[in-house]
């Protein structure tokens, strides 16, 4: 093996991994732009000067030309011989035509309510305070609550991140017994849709907020399921519809701090009988130096909504606050996992 072959083997050097990581927040910028712009979807016919892509996108051309040299030299783009620029296979993923899209995601990504949180992340480090709280005087879903256009875009980012996680979750637990199911704040019903999919003898209701249950009939419908599904609105820091077999929470109860979380499941626990199930569709936070989504996901958790990601022992714990016992931890193909939790 050739001395370059053993250091591409050995994968980047200490600094060069360091500097990689400094760099990122420049990256996510210049991506940003990018995609808020949609210089993919105008490059999706061929290559375009940067003049060409500036009138295109209403941008000034000299400055559009800059970011799309920057964003060639990282790979994102190719600068051609004649001075025009190209897709490459990563900007392919920017088109919002794109069947595995990533466009969303990398808006949110560098938009300045999210991108700004994690530039005060110092302030949540230094005094526990959640920072988006700190720099704009109000709760992330206060926020959210107050801008329709920007909930409905972060709603329709959260239903493609659970369609991209619906069939493992599906197949990956047994719910056989369960005749109604409650998806508790499930969005737009994607994955109470690809678990009806899936258990054709079972009702479904999605409890949710009114203005996200907007969306749901046309995801649900989608599914073929909507005649199978109730649609039900109210918070869950009030009560969720009683009476079901089994409740069932994604990416929700990371959003809370213990006291909240524990809150929201006292109220499910309110409301099922004691052969009841509760299943939490989280990811799972690893005990040692394993690199998992959880880690970094529990930093945004901390400087945007004031969250946390969890581990088994910290699920267990507030589980037996709000009445359950940790049952058991189902794998599942994706990166999440679901918590079964009995009544104690």
């Amino acid at each position: 093996m050739s001395e370059q072959s053993e250091d591409a083997a050995r994968g980047p050097s200490p600094e060069d991994a360091l500097n990689a990581a400094i760099e990122g927040a420049r990256i996510t910028q210049v991506v940003y732009v990018a995609a808020k712009l949609g210089i993919a979807d105008v490059l999706a016919e061929g290559p375009l000067t940067g003049d060409q892509i500036a009138h295109a996108v209403n941008a000034h051309p000299r400055a559009l030309t800059r970011l799309m040299r920057a964003l060639a030299s990282e790979g994102f783009f190719e600068l051609l011989e004649d001075g025009t620029f190209a897709l490459e296979p990563r900007s392919e993923l920017l088109r919002s035509d794109a069947a595995d899209s990533r466009r969303n995601s990398a808006i949110m990504a560098g938009a300045p309510w999210y991108y700004g949180a994690y530039g005060h992340l110092i302030h949540s480090v230094t005094t526990g305070e959640t920072a988006y709280e700190h720099m704009y005087g109000k709760g992330f879903f206060e926020y959210l609550h107050e801008d329709p256009e920007e909930a409905a875009f972060f709603n329709d980012i959260m239903t493609k991140g659970t369609r991209e996680v619906a069939e493992s979750v599906a197949d990956s637990y047994d719910f056989s017994g369960i005749n109604t199911l409650v998806d508790v704040a499930g969005g737009h019903g994607a994955l109470l849709g690809a678990v009806l999919q899936v258990n054709p003898g079972m009702r479904g209701i999605l409890f949710e907020q009114a203005a996200v249950l907007e969306g749901a009939p046309a995801v649900l419908g989608g599914l073929g399921v909507q005649e199978r599904c109730e649609l039900v609105a109210g918070s869950f820091f009030e009560s969720v519809p009683s009476g079901a077999d089994a409740y069932m929470m994604k990416w929700i109860i990371h959003d809370w701090d213990d006291e909240r979380a524990t809150a929201i499941l006292k109220n499910c626990r309110r409301a099922m009988s004691d052969h009841g199930r509760l299943l939490i569709v989280e990811r799972e936070m690893p005990a040692g130096n394993e690199k998992s989504p959880a880690t970094l996901g529990d930093i945004t958790m901390m400087v945007i909504p004031g969250g946390q990601e969890r581990t088994r022992e910290e699920y267990a714990a507030i589980l037996d606050a709000s009445g359950f016992r940790l049952a058991g931890i189902h794998a599942t193909a994706s990166e999440m996992s679901i918590f079964e939790a009995l009544p104690a």
